[in-house]
């Protein structure tokens, strides 16, 4: 059978974790030369790296596609492997509530740079013009907006349902995506499970139906899709994908090529070539399954969380200060951004924390609670049978 010798193993998801990590790390980048050194970001033809190899190191956007194609894998591949309903409904049920606690403590975080740090993000803007930097993030606030603990509150628990509500960390901006494409994603788990015969082709027209709807309405959605039939074939596949090095390393380059653009599209072709080369490549997939990389891994989520708010914070308390003092420009850039990434780590530490405990809490609960509720509906239709 193929789940005998083909499982998605634990360190196969140790491996995409670090893949996570490292993308995270490409995300705090993006908005390091957003905030301090936005002519970085330009086109190769105004003086950036846009349109070069280099801009796969600081392309927030398209890392943004790869998140969405890994988390469209990594949800349902072990769900289409082997159907299960347990499982899936406690997939269903978890989702909201696993993401709900740590993202609303960073939207907490957020309040309280606003309320405590002053305006050192608009003091830093004023050096160097960053639109980003002066919008506190392209937060968009409201008319009349004055920060407080209610409505930071509030927004915590409404930032996955209601679009553009997410001032106080304007990165969250990807929770509401990620929450709606897991359920939409689930529901063809729950179709291609269901109705076994036919499940090939409901999953690619379910897939393909969704990528064409959202390539007009929502682009950002187009990768997570891609990475959802990315499992469903990856879980039913009759051989094993073993890639070698040269088509591993065409995969790589045209990743990085791709990901040089700012393109829903492009970056979505660009993650594929990514996440196949990680499938199919055992090396690679061993260079990053070490205790650096299950670290890296385990940091990523907590990184992606808090990193905003310390660039608008403390990073830009320490470019305002080192200006003023007069250090050269290089020399301003590189404390700054191990400041950024020195603050970033520490503050997501308790955050780590939080997600680890809380994730392994919520695990056991809903398991239990999804048992119970699905023993109780047998008991009850065994003692009822349909006459």
């Amino acid at each position: 059978m193929i789940q005998d010798h083909l499982p998605v193993s634990r360190r196969r998801l140790a491996y995409l974790e670090c893949a996570r990590g490292v993308a995270s790390v490409i995300v705090i980048l993006h908005h390091f030369f957003l905030a301090f050194y936005p002519s970085v970001k330009a086109p190769v033809s105004s003086g950036g790296l846009k349109f070069t190899p280099l801009y796969l190191f600081m392309n927030g956007e398209g890392v943004v596609a790869f998140f969405f194609v890994l988390s469209g894998f990594v949800l349902t591949v072990k769900l289409h492997q082997g159907f299960s309903l347990e499982a899936l409904l406690s997939s269903i049920v978890k989702r909201l509530p696993r993401l709900a606690v740590p993202v609303g403590a960073s939207v907490i975080l957020g309040f309280l740079v606003l309320r405590f740090t002053g305006d050192q993000y608009a003091l830093a803007a004023s050096l160097n013009r960053s639109a980003w930097l002066q919008s506190f993030g392209n937060a968009h606030f409201p008319l009349s907006f004055e920060p407080s603990l209610p409505d930071a509150l509030r927004q915590s628990l409404v930032v996955f349902l209601r679009p553009y509500d997410f001032y106080y960390n304007s990165n969250l901006w990807t929770m509401g995506p990620e929450f709606y494409g897991s359920m939409v994603a689930f529901l063809i788990v729950a179709l291609t499970g269901l109705f076994k015969a036919r499940r090939g082709l409901l999953a690619a027209v379910a897939h393909g139906g969704l990528v064409i709807a959202f390539l007009v309405f929502f682009p950002p959605l187009v990768p997570f899709f891609a990475g959802s039939y990315l499992a469903f074939l990856w879980a039913n596949r009759k051989t094993a994908l073993e890639i070698s090095a040269a088509p591993t390393m065409a995969l790589l380059i045209g990743g990085a090529l791709g990901l040089s653009f700012a393109n829903w599209v492009v970056n979505t072709l660009a993650s594929l070539s990514f996440m196949i080369a990680l499938l199919g490549n055992r090396a690679l997939a061993g260079h990053l399954s070490g205790r650096l990389a299950a670290l890296l891994g385990m940091l990523s989520f907590p990184l992606y969380l808090v990193h905003a708010p310390v660039i608008l914070s403390a990073s830009s308390f320490v470019y305002v200060q080192l200006s003023a003092a007069g250090a050269p420009d290089p020399a301003v850039g590189l404390l700054t951004l191990a400041a950024t990434l020195l603050a970033s780590g520490l503050v997501c530490i308790p955050f780590v924390f939080l997600d680890s405990s809380w994730a392994g809490w919520l695990n056991a609960a809903v398991r239990r609670l999804v048992g119970s509720v699905l023993a109780a509906c047998r008991n009850r239709a065994a003692a009822h049978p349909t006459r």
